[in-house]
């Protein structure tokens, strides 16, 4: 499975029926613990997308192969997209 297939089974599960169910059978005492767990997974998730941006900044810097940067980059678009998932 490829990461673009990956990327297109979470956003499926997320608009799944079976999802909306179970979001709607939880009370508001699980709304915010999970609501609590989410937040928290996404800050980590952002501190992960700062750490790569420091690493693109250096790499630039140096001057590193074009196919380095790519990775940085892509890495970085993948935390800000955990991020927006951890907030869905």
């Amino acid at each position: 499975m490829t990461n673009v297939d990956a990327y297109a089974a979470i956003e499926r599960e997320f608009s799944g029926a079976s999802n909306a169910e179970a979001i709607a059978r939880l009370d508001r005492a699980q709304r915010l613990v999970l609501h609590g767990y989410w937040t928290d997974r996404a800050r980590g998730e952002l501190t992960t997308a700062l750490t790569f941006e420091f690493m693109l900044e250096d790499l630039l810097t140096e001057q590193a192969p074009a196919a380095l940067v790519a990775l940085a980059e892509r890495a970085i678009a993948d935390e800000h997209r955990h991020v927006d998932w951890c907030l869905r």
